[in-house]
């Protein structure tokens, strides 16, 4: 049986391999991160909707279960 030999003589290796804790920090530098005008409009928003969401989902909610204890007889 013959097998053939791959030529990759041509191929560069690093002199070492990069480590796992090092490559988030290289990245992170690279972050555009908002400026505090921005960081503060986006937490105010998002604290809104979380809000809004919890009162309509809690209202539908209380709906719901007041439909069916009416429905079970047992208002």
């Amino acid at each position: 049986m013959v097998t053939a030999k791959k030529d990759i003589s041509h191929v560069k290796k690093s002199p070492r391999k990069p480590s796992f804790s090092t490559n988030p920090s290289i990245e992170l530098k690279k972050v555009t991160w908002p400026n505090r005008d921005t960081l503060i409009k986006s937490t105010v928003l998002i604290l809104a909707l979380v809000i809004i969401l919890t009162s309509y989902v809690s209202g539908l909610d209380l709906i719901f279960s007041k439909l069916f204890y009416i429905l079970r007889g047992q208002a």
